[in-house]
């Protein structure tokens, strides 16, 4: 954790969670009638009853996105997406570096 700290690297735990969030961005956001899209669409319609898409809402909790709509994300170009959920996951690591250093008090952060 110190060394990913020092480095500013994000675990590969958030930047899998950014990565996978940044993929379903992208297919919403495709045309109407692409196969992955309705697929996409299907599965969110089945509620709890998909484990990505589970797995998909805990990742945007964990990084304080779950109120963000497809509304908000239709404003704003890719890179404007980009940019916010790779600053909403560093605000993400630093608090969960944060407890982690509170737990091991050798490892006191100051920020």
């Amino acid at each position: 954790m110190s060394l990913q700290f020092e480095m500013q690297m994000v675990s590969l735990r958030f930047e899998a969670k950014k990565r996978c969030i940044e993929f379903w961005v992208k297919m919403l956001r495709m045309e109407g009638k692409r196969l992955v899209r309705m697929v996409m669409l299907e599965a969110m319609g089945l509620r709890g009853k998909v484990k990505w898409i589970e797995n998909l809402k805990q990742s945007l909790e964990e990084i304080g996105w779950m109120g963000v709509g497809m509304e908000e994300l239709g404003r704003l170009s890719n890179g404007e997406v980009v940019k916010m959920l790779r600053d909403c996951v560093w605000r993400a690591v630093k608090e969960s570096w944060a407890v982690q250093a509170e737990q091991h008090s050798k490892l006191k952060l100051k920020w």
